[in-house]
């Protein structure tokens, strides 16, 4: 359904204004849709809009501009968090523009972001010199494992790994260097090591007495940590495969601590215990969400429902709750309490989504409408001033908008229903949404010329040379060539407007078939452009209000 914007008129924005700002805000003017200009407390009156200062609350740019943080600020920031480490020398301006900086250590003078800084960088100078060396991290080995372990290979950086020796077992081994200060050692010894520490049955037996003393029994042989065992809950007498790293973690027996799988008994048990033997079951249960064939004992009547709707939401017998479809009688009388007999019930009921006839006695008017849209408090559109437009209505306001340059040719049904339309200009017939063309938008096949005429009008306005049209090898053309003023016919930089159908098939311009000639065309465009070194500008349909920044740009 299409939203409808909410309108705003004076009253309306300054209550606005006044509810968030008070008297911080005076409403100047108010001149079209949610525009206006404002003047600040500090006197500055600028124009905005009611999404930029009521919604996001983007204030005064001048006032915020006077509360960015200033150099003498930043400073007194630094100087609490590193005290006499940091001079300012630079202007600051925000915290990820470069400000130039002396580290007081060793006098260095370097710009760095002032972010960076608060984060705990430090002088680029210093840090080079305390940058690590074979000899230091021999020293690091040493203090970490005395003689243990001997540093063979060259110490690169960080990244790179080492070769060491592992005097105890001769094994040489590469290791990063972050590696071996967090505890990476000897690979051969550590396998020996996990070999005589990996658990059997017998010690995954002893680990579980510890946790849980004689509740749970193993009944199966332990191969991984990964690797289902079978665990006998004593309490209960219910066998539950469970991981074992799992069950170190917490998991137990699955029928007394929740996870059990639903199944066909359990849903038989669980009707019974919420409806006792007033609902019999007469199909297999798959899923909570898939539907069952129930019986109503009370009543006889069969119907499917879904688990999850019988057990959670309540949901019983259609015919004996009140469930039954609407009767054409019991739906007049619904409209009978809403409006008395201002309307009365003409066709059947069908279902709330199918419209009915409807007569409307003050004004005699039949028309269909759905029982959901009536009940909600939809009425005659006719006497409520919203009748339906007409298609000689619509014509008219189009003649208004442009006289005889378009005319309609199609049946108008609403306005987002497409209607053919022909712009007698150029002759070209196409189908347009009419709340588009009344908003303004015009023939498709004359708006790749009218952008051309935009760039033209542009670069007349900066006195270049140009030439339209302008001829390339392969019976190609570009948009506009412009050439250098000071230099006679030597081309400084082309300029081309593309269409919706150069980025996807459109049917008025001949489809899927055109679109693929288009590519190869602006292919063969780009590289002619890109091997004789000519600077070729492409301007999308949808930067068309950009045509002249990009203009200016370029030259």
């Amino acid at each position: 359904m299409k939203k409808t914007r909410l309108k705003h008129t004076k009253e309306s924005i300054k209550k606005a204004l006044w509810d968030l700002y008070q008297d911080e805000y005076i409403l100047i003017s108010f001149y079209s849709g949610s525009n206006f200009i404002v003047r600040h407390q500090c006197d500055h009156e600028y124009p905005t809009c009611y999404d930029t200062l009521i919604r996001k609350r983007c204030k005064c740019k001048i006032c915020s501009n006077l509360q960015k943080k200033t150099s003498v600020q930043f400073q007194q920031e630094l100087d609490e968090l590193f005290p006499g480490m940091y001079r300012v020398i630079g202007e600051y301006q925000s915290s990820r523009k470069p400000l130039l900086m002396e580290w007081t250590v060793c006098k260095h003078q370097h710009s760095s972001l002032p972010i960076t800084i608060l984060k705990g960088a430090k002088c680029p100078q210093c840090s080079n010199k305390d940058k690590k060396d074979t000899a230091r991290f021999i020293q690091e080995v040493q203090e970490l494992e005395g003689d243990g372990y001997r540093v063979i290979g060259e110490y690169v950086n960080t990244h790179i790994p080492v070769m060491l020796r592992h005097n105890t077992c001769e094994t040489e081994f590469p290791a990063l260097r972050k590696e071996f200060i967090k505890g990476k050692r000897c690979p051969m010894c550590s396998k020996k090591k996990a070999k005589r520490t990996r658990w059997n049955t017998d010690t995954f037996t002893k680990k579980i007495q510890q946790l849980v003393g004689n509740e749970y029994i193993i009944q199966s042989p332990y191969v991984d940590s990964k690797t289902h065992i079978d665990f006998l809950h004593v309490e209960c007498g219910r066998r539950s495969p469970i991981i074992p790293s799992k069950f170190l973690k917490g998991n137990r027996c699955r029928y007394c601590f929740g996870s059990l799988r639903i199944d066909h008994e359990w849903f038989l048990q669980k009707v019974k215990s919420l409806a006792g033997n007033e609902y019999h079951v007469l199909s297999n249960y798959q899923s909570m969400h898939t539907p069952v064939q129930m019986k109503h004992v009370v009543c006889g009547h069969h119907y499917t429902v879904k688990p999850n709707n019988f057990i959670r939401m309540n949901t019983r017998c259609p015919e004996c709750a009140g469930n039954q479809k609407k009767t054409t009688e019991e739906f007049k009388k619904e409209v009978y309490n809403l409006v008395g007999e201002e309307y009365k019930v003409l066709g059947e009921y069908l279902n709330t989504d199918i419209p009915i006839e409807i007569k409307h006695h003050p004004c005699g008017r039949i028309y269909p409408i759905t029982p959901a849209n009536f009940l909600r408090g939809r009425r005659c559109a006719q006497c409520q001033g919203k009748a339906a437009k007409t298609t000689e209505m619509f014509r008219n306001e189009v003649f208004d908008l442009v006289g005889e340059e378009y005319v309609v040719l199609g049946n108008y049904v609403d306005a987002d229903t497409h209607i053919k339309i022909q712009h007698m200009a150029c002759g070209y017939p196409y189908d347009v949404v009419p709340y588009s063309f009344l908003s303004g938008a015009r023939c498709p096949a004359c708006k790749e010329f009218k952008g051309q005429r935009r760039i033209v009008n542009h670069i007349k306005t900066r006195n270049f040379p140009y030439e339209v049209e302008f001829k390339i090898p392969g019976a190609l053309r570009l948009d506009v060539a412009v050439f250098d003023p000071k230099h006679s016919g030597k081309l400084l930089v082309a300029f081309e407007f593309q269409g919706e159908q150069h980025y996807k098939p459109i049917s008025y311009f001949g489809g899927r078939e055109k679109f693929q000639r288009q590519i190869r065309s602006d292919q063969k465009k780009r590289k002619y452009c890109m091997e004789n070194g000519i600077y070729l500008i492409i301007i999308p349909h949808w930067n068309y209000d950009q045509i002249e920044k990009i203009i200016d740009k370029h030259l």
